[in-house]
């Protein structure tokens, strides 16, 4: 018969650190029930976080860094329990996610241009290049107002 070994337990300070996510957070996650009670130090009522609440927190840590919002990582959390029977939902889920993403990227990327011809169109001018101050103009023209519509 193996030996059971005691579960490895970490404190609010080592999963702040494993995790990214600040001790005000973690606590947060906790109290709206994002994630489930850690068990406390009887004498000094600390906190302990089990192996299995630390990946879970790892999880939503590279979750909200991915953009998706605390109601999204409820949903993704409550989801996550059902196992197959929620991976539908899960894809959903994510490919919301993953369409709004690309929506800012798409902005971004519209913005970069737009900086891009703002620098070209100060190193014409510096040089006095009317012919590529002028495309630089319409161009910046057509970038704006693709930044508005976005």
């Amino acid at each position: 018969m193996k030996d059971l070994q005691p579960e490895e337990v970490y404190t609010i300070q080592e999963v702040s650190k494993r995790t990214g996510l600040s001790i005000p957070t973690l606590r947060y996650y906790e109290e709206i029930g994002l994630i489930p009670q850690a068990k406390r130090v009887e004498s000094s009522r600390h906190r302990r976080y089990t192996e299995k609440q630390v990946d879970l927190l790892e999880n939503l840590s590279s979750l909200r860094l991915s953009g998706l919002s605390l109601k999204e990582m409820e949903q993704y959390v409550g989801l996550r329990h059902q196992g197959a029977s929620g991976a539908r939902q899960q894809q959903v889920l994510f490919a919301a996610s993953l369409r709004k993403l690309e929506k800012q990227i798409q902005k971004l990327e519209l913005r970069r241009k737009y900086l891009h011809g703002k620098l070209a169109y100060w190193q014409a001018v510096e040089v006095s290049d009317k012919p590529q101050i002028e495309a630089i103009v319409e161009s910046q023209r057509k970038l704006s107002a693709k930044l508005r519509d976005l």
